[in-house]
């Protein structure tokens, strides 16, 4: 990345959302020298997300798969710039690294090694979204299409698996054609 590209504020979604609200535009629309974590209440039994605590709209702790309150990450996180991710980034990993109790990495822990060294997170509403990175979910998000529960002003198409679908053999027009 040139310098202009580092300097700009950087945004990590995960792939298995789907957004129907303007997370873009909500990262846009955070004051310069902080990041964010897009979250929404969350009902469901067990910890299956990473976890915010907040005093008014600042981040104090934040945990993966531990709640320590409602709000749950929703799969978007927003860092003041490119750059500074990087550098929280480098840092974590030069140092012993401190994985959840499943052994993964996940954004969550660097945002938390960020604030531990001063950088400032905001909790950001975003409820608007379907997560769909289970079979379950993923069922139940087409069932919801189906009863007209989510509506769209536009068709959707899903394709999943691109290492089955995508190949030099088989470019992607041809596999879903």
């Amino acid at each position: 990345m040139d310098a202009s590209a580092l300097a700009r504020r950087t945004i990590a979604l995960n792939s298995d959302t789907l957004w129907f609200c303007d997370v873009l535009g909500g990262a846009r629309a955070l004051p310069e020298n902080v990041g964010c974590s897009f979250y929404f209440n969350a009902d469901e039994e067990g910890a299956p997300y990473s976890y915010i605590r907040i005093e008014n709209t600042k981040i104090v702790e934040i945990k993966e798969k531990v709640a320590i309150s409602r709000l749950a990450n929703n799969g978007g996180y927003a860092f003041e710039s490119a750059a500074k991710a990087l550098e929280g980034l480098e840092s974590l990993l030069d140092e012993a690294c401190v994985k959840s109790e499943d052994q993964q990495n996940y954004v969550s822990g660097l945002i938390d090694h960020m604030m531990q060294r001063g950088a400032t997170f905001l909790a950001v509403r975003a409820n608007d979204f379907a997560s769909v990175g289970s079979p379950v979910k993923l069922r139940s998000f087409v069932a919801r299409l189906r009863r007209g529960e989510i509506k769209g002003t536009r068709a959707m198409r899903f394709c999943f698996d691109l290492g089955t679908l995508v190949s030099q053999d088989k470019p992607l027009l041809k596999s879903i054609a």
